[in-house]
């Protein structure tokens, strides 16, 4: 890249951008006869709603219906940062105790509690199996009927295959990057220099850079 940090403002997903990215996938669902997406995979959380830097002991999952809103089905302990990081709202929260209003105490219980209001008619579920440990898809399928799952990991690969202007300047930044650490390394690199040397220069060009992208913050 031949941009200067200081003179270039870093380009984020907008609201519209998001709106797009869920209408393709809702194209792609009606083309593969899904009615609702339940992923727990924190690539599509990002790339369908801008959430990120969530804990991945408990899933969190974005569910998806051919109509209605998309909403998230969330542990309580992670769901005041989804709120804080974007606008899809958190439709029904789990916890890992007992209270006297008596909420979902299990992923698989508030999942199918929001799919069952969301999506009542739902067939055909798509769920992004790559994400997906084999507990929490066996847990799945036992509270939604394994015959309603199906792996959606392909279509989904297909939707984000096509790039909007922001996610193409953050590869184009993240190249540049790559490119500082590179040269880092290359300079870095003597006759009996220990290895762990070089990395440490590489991640050092690495962080820099970064840093001169976010204006040093």
């Amino acid at each position: 890249m031949n941009q200067n940090p200081a003179n270039s403002k870093l380009t984020f997903p907008s609201e519209a951008d998001y709106d797009n990215r869920v209408a393709r996938a809702r194209t792609a669902m009606r083309e593969d006869g899904i009615d609702v997406l339940a992923l727990s995979s924190f690539d599509n959380h990002r790339f369908f709603a801008g959430l990120d830097g969530i804990a991945t002991v408990r899933p969190v999952w974005f569910v998806l219906p051919q109509n209605g809103a998309a909403a998230f089905v969330s542990p309580r302990i992670e769901a005041p940062e989804i709120r804080a990081q974007c606008s899809v709202p958190v439709a029904i929260e789990w916890v890992e105790w007992e209270e006297p209003a008596k909420p979902p105490t299990s992923f698989s219980a508030a999942l199918a509690d929001h799919i069952g209001k969301s999506a009542p008619g739902a067939r055909t579920i798509g769920v992004d199996f790559d994400a997906t440990s084999a507990r929490n898809l066996e847990l799945i399928r036992d509270a939604l009927g394994i015959e309603r799952i199906r792996d959606v990991t392909s279509m989904l690969r297909e939707v984000r295959r096509l790039k909007d202007a922001a996610t193409i300047d953050v590869v184009r930044r993240c190249a540049d990057i790559a490119a500082k650490q590179f040269k880092a390394s290359c300079e870095a690199v003597a006759p009996g220099l220990p290895e762990w040397e070089v990395a440490l220069a590489s991640r050092t060009a690495g962080m820099r850079r970064a840093a001169e992208w976010w204006n040093g913050n």
